[in-house]
């Protein structure tokens, strides 16, 4: 008697995007969902749907919910495959993308990446599967340290290059101090000096109807961080 077909792999699409420059260098969600159905038509793969994360960073040290929900249905048995558009794409790190691949091989689960044709099924494609990471991770990393470089000329100049600090304005580009503020800055210390607990800070300041730069209610980290940043060292020197 004859073997049946084999029946069709199951697999679940991911799609990542966390920056408007992706979505402008063709790595919007609609198209690499797109790319994603059009592969599993091709490949013979039942594309038994397609789970989207995006708004975070690469580098950024949390899974997302998503990316969890998947590996959830690795260890389940729930699916055979995983496909997304191209390896970076996939884990938010080097060491992410090799652990989830190597739990997802030991549950006789395949990665399958349109862009670079891996298939972590065979030895080739395992290897494929490395060195690409490996490449994704170095531009990462590059691409951190030339933003970091990029920071602290702006700090030192004094530009502004994050979102407002307590206690400075931006005047043509450039923080100066705002004095109501710094009013505000200079009772949190001596508030904190007489020995008030963050939470008390909070409190006062609260109800005397003061708040953040974002107009919103004080909180401890918020204080924290007014006690803990050093704001003259982002003032351009006369």
């Amino acid at each position: 008697m004859k073997k049946g077909k084999n029946k069709m792999k199951r697999v679940i699409g991911y799609t990542r995007v966390s920056t408007l420059k992706q979505v402008e260098n063709g790595y919007s969600i609609k198209s690499q969902k797109i790319q994603i159905e059009d592969y599993c038509k091709r490949n013979d793969l039942l594309l038994v749907g397609v789970l989207t994360d995006g708004g975070v960073s690469g580098s950024s040290n949390k899974q997302s919910e998503n990316y969890q929900r998947i590996m959830e249905m690795v260890r389940s048995g729930e699916i055979d495959g995983v496909v997304v558009y191209t390896i970076s794409r996939f884990g938010r790190s080097l060491i992410d993308s090799v652990n989830s691949v190597d739990e997802m091989r030991n549950n006789g689960v395949v990665l399958y990446t349109i862009k670079e044709s891996i298939n972590t099924d065979t030895k080739e494609g395992l290897l494929q599967f490395n060195l690409f990471s490996s490449l994704v991770e170095y531009e990462r990393e590059r691409i951190r340290e030339n933003i970091k470089d990029v920071l602290q000329m702006k700090k030192q100049n004094g530009e502004k290059f994050c979102r407002g600090i307590f206690g400075l304005r931006v005047v043509d580009g450039f923080y100066v101090k705002d004095e109501d503020e710094m009013r505000v800055r200079r009772r949190i210390r001596l508030l904190h000096n007489k020995g008030y607990s963050l939470r008390a800070i909070c409190k006062v300041l609260n109800e005397d109807g003061i708040t953040t730069k974002l107009g919103r209610e004080w909180r401890a980290n918020s204080i924290k961080n007014v006690l803990e940043t050093d704001i003259e060292q982002y003032i351009k020197a006369a």
